[in-house]
């Protein structure tokens, strides 16, 4: 998977010499570009989690339609 992903970046670079994202995305700078989309997935099922649980408690609270 990996060297798909380097032949891909080295072809864009090839292609678009002066491209910030082919720079970006080169392989020394792979653990940083990692690190982000990590930390993107995390702080994305925080939120996720946080809504649920806002959504959960809002859902125990409300009484049924029958319901004195």
């Amino acid at each position: 998977m990996s060297w798909l992903l380097m032949s891909a970046v080295a072809a864009a670079q090839e292609q678009f010499p002066n491209n910030t994202a082919g720079n970006f995305l080169n392989p020394s700078n792979a653990g940083y570009v990692v690190g982000l989309v990590l930390l993107f997935l995390g702080l994305l099922g925080v939120g996720v989690a946080f809504i649920g649980l806002l959504l959960r408690q809002h859902l125990k609270r409300r009484k049924p339609a029958g319901a004195p």
